[in-house]
C-alpha cells in the first residue's frame, strides 16, 4: 500500500523561494496587471515587479486584495468591502458586510464570497457597489460563499454553458448563468 502512494520516478519535488524581505501571514495575494504582487498582510502590502522589497501602501482592515488595474484595488476582511482607486493610498467602503473573497469574470463582474451565511455578492461597476445575488427558489438556500470559477466552454460531462460560473458553498455546489446575478443549487456540472 505505502509503494502506491510513493512518488514515481517522473514526480518533481517541489521548492519555494522567498518573495520579498520577510515572510508574510496572508490569505489574500495577487498579481495587477504590471506584475506586481498585492499582499494583505494587516496592512496592504505591494512588491514591484522585479522588486525585494515589499512596500507598506496602507494599513487596512482586511484579509484580501484583489487588484483591477494601476490604481483600482478592491479588499475585505471582517471590515467589510473596500475599494481604492488611487493604488491604495485611500479607502472607501463599497458594502458594509464583513466577509470577502473575490473573483473577477471574463465579463468584469465581480462576485464576493459573505462569510456568516451572508452568501453571494455582486458588482457590475468594478467595486463600486454591491448587491446580493438571488438564490432558486428564493429562500430554499443562501449559502456562505467560499470560491468561485467561470467554466470554460467544452469541458467534458456535456458542459455546453458558455459563461457558467460555478460556486462553492458551505451549503454545497452551485451555478449560475447570467454572471452571478442568481444561483440555483447543483452538482459540479448541473
Amino acid at each position: 500500500m505505502l509503494d502506491e502512494l510513493a512518488p514515481s520516478a517522473h514526480a518533481q519535488a517541489l521548492s519555494f523561494e522567498t518573495v520579498g524581505d520577510r515572510p508574510l501571514n496572508t490569505n489574500g495575494l495577487a498579481f495587477d496587471d504590471a506584475d506586481a504582487l498585492w499582499a494583505m498582510d494587516y496592512d496592504l502590502l505591494r512588491l514591484p515587479p522585479g522588486g525585494a522589497v515589499w512596500e507598506e501602501v496602507n494599513l487596512v482592515a482586511g484579509s484580501d486584495v484583489l487588484p483591477l488595474g494601476p490604481d483600482t484595488l478592491v479588499t475585505g476582511g471582517y471590515g467589510g468591502i473596500t475599494r481604492s482607486t488611487d493604488g491604495g493610498q485611500s479607502f472607501v467602503i463599497g458594502f458594509g458586510d464583513d466577509g470577502f473573497r473575490a473573483f473577477e469574470l471574463p465579463s468584469g463582474t465581480l462576485l464576493a464570497a459573505g462569510r456568516r451565511g451572508s452568501g453571494v455578492l455582486r458588482s457590475t461597476d468594478r467595486g463600486a457597489t454591491w448587491a446580493y445575488a438571488d438564490f432558486d427558489p428564493p429562500g430554499s438556500w443562501e449559502p456562505e460563499g467560499e470560491a468561485f470559477a467561470a467554466v470554460p466552454p467544452g469541458l467534458p460531462y456535456g458542459v455546453a454553458h458558455e459563461g457558467r460560473v460555478a460556486g462553492a458553498f458551505w451549503a454545497g455546489m452551485g451555478y449560475s448563468d447570467d454572471d452571478g446575478a442568481s444561483w440555483a443549487e447543483s452538482s459540479l456540472w448541473g
